[in-house]
């Protein structure tokens, strides 16, 4: 048993509303393309593993901004609209962001402070990071030199590494700790 629920409205352009609860792997899409359907919570969400957005369908939080907590990897190969929401990485293991993405506000707070999120791809983060816990990788650990742009940072702890990356904050850095 994967525990994956998936969400796959069969292309009718229909917005579809994502009840709150607490997922083990939530799936947004067909996988085979044919999604044309919006996906919005209804509230704070959380998902204990991984979220996977697939071709052609769109994962809203921007109705009214709710919370998202991710556990495991986080695949967009359709659309996210964050609106002004809050997407938590809160692992136990390391995780990735496995292609480019757009996020609003993102807080780390993973299990531990050797606990990774791995960016695999260029990264808009319009409004503040939160380090809380944990270890935000922006360089890809391949070698491929990263170009991430995002509003302000703040660290209470954890570790933000730019090893290999180009990163751009346009707002305020404040480091607090850690």
């Amino acid at each position: 048993d994967t525990g994956t629920v998936y969400y796959n409205n069969d292309d009718t352009g229909a917005g579809i509303t994502i009840p709150a609860e607490t997922y083990k792997n939530v799936r947004f899409g067909s996988g085979v393309g044919i999604d044309n359907d919006t996906y919005s919570l209804s509230n704070s969400t959380v998902v204990s593993w991984n979220v996977t957005i697939d071709a052609n369908a769109t994962f809203s939080v921007s109705g009214s901004n709710h919370p998202l907590s991710v556990g495991g990897n986080w695949t967009r190969n359709g659309s996210f609209t964050e609106g002004a929401g809050t997407v938590t990485f809160h692992g136990s293991g390391d995780q990735n962001i496995t292609t480019a993405a757009d996020f609003n506000h993102v807080t780390i707070n993973n299990s531990g402070a050797g606990v990774k999120v791995l960016a695999q791809g260029n990264l808009t983060i319009g409004g503040t990071v939160t380090m809380t816990l944990g270890r935000f990788d922006l360089d890809n650990d391949d070698g491929t030199r990263l170009s991430h742009t995002m509003a302000a940072i703040t660290a209470n702890a954890g570790v933000l590494d730019f090893s290999n990356a180009d990163v751009a904050v346009s707002g305020a850095v404040a480091i607090n700790g850690g």
